[in-house]
């Protein structure tokens, strides 16, 4: 067998958008987007090219520290999901 190598270039953005607002032009439901976009390139040319996105919505809270613990406990829920797909589809090469 031949051993081959590749270069994996990996680009990530996290977005947090607001969906809806109440009355008085509060934010009401937010949303929080991660996409990961892999390269693999072999001999300096690409190979694949792929995106993985996730996204969650969620209330907002008026208690913000509370908000921001959680908005911790989604964004590692979403990087953990893209991980265990970026895995599978390196598997699957």
């Amino acid at each position: 067998n031949k051993n081959k190598f590749y270069n994996i270039k990996i680009h990530s953005d996290k977005t947090k958008n607001i969906l809806t607002k109440d009355s008085k032009g509060n934010p009401k439901i937010l949303e929080i987007k991660i996409t990961v976009e892999l390269i693999i390139m072999e001999n300096g040319e690409v190979k694949y090219k792929r995106d993985f996105i996730e996204n969650f919505n969620y209330n907002n809270s008026s208690n913000k520290f509370d908000l921001n613990q959680y908005e911790k406990t989604i964004e590692k829920n979403l990087i953990d999901k893209i991980v265990e797909r970026i895995t599978l589809f390196l598997h699957s090469l």
